[in-house]
């Protein structure tokens, strides 16, 4: 299984601006967390939806195929516009099997309510 804690505009866009990677704009923070007892291997994109639309994401960093343990926590960055972001309701990450988890949009963490 998979788990997902998702904050928006984000401290950390400070620290991949200045002090890690010279990475600006990286509001959008995804803890992924491997609640199973097997290792996952999620494909290098995820996708948002709503009722009309769906938008494929692959823009975040660190880019690349995910590897995730049992237990292990794994964070992904990327810029997301709030009011882009506010259209969508799901976000879906896939397994390279195929599996989909999907977990609303908003139930996010803003820690500037």
């Amino acid at each position: 299984m998979l788990d997902v804690n998702i904050i928006m505009n984000s401290s950390i866009e400070e620290v991949l601006a200045f002090k890690c990677c010279n990475l600006p704009n990286q509001n959008l923070e995804i803890h992924l967390r491997n609640t199973g007892d097997r290792p996952l291997s999620l494909s290098c994109f995820f996708v948002l939806k709503n009722d009309s639309e769906s938008r494929r994401v692959d823009n975040f960093y660190p880019y690349g195929d995910l590897a995730l343990p049992p237990g292990e926590i794994t964070a992904l960055y990327c810029n997301m516009d709030a009011s882009e972001w506010a259209r969508y309701r799901t976000i879906s990450f896939f397994e390279k099997t195929g599996r989909e988890y999907s977990f609303p949009t908003q139930e996010v963490t803003d820690p500037n309510p």
